[in-house]
């Protein structure tokens, strides 16, 4: 099955997403902040992303990003 990155700053929130999603089958990378999310996005590449918005840590805008 595919690899699945769910990134938000509640951790019970992506706890209860990587046991749902383990039990369909699917590998799971989770990460707590926007900038670990972009960080993790870009060296594992997943399949899909679940992103949360906003997270409560200040990331800096993605336009700010080179």
């Amino acid at each position: 099955m595919g690899i699945i990155l769910v990134a938000d700053d509640d951790i019970k929130s992506c706890e209860l997403l990587e046991d749902f999603f383990k039990m369909k089958g699917h590998d799971v990378i989770m990460a707590c902040s926007g900038m670990q999310a972009l960080e993790t996005a870009i060296s594992e590449k997943p399949d899909i992303a679940l992103l949360e918005i906003r997270m409560l840590e200040r990331d800096p805008p993605l336009e700010n990003l080179s």
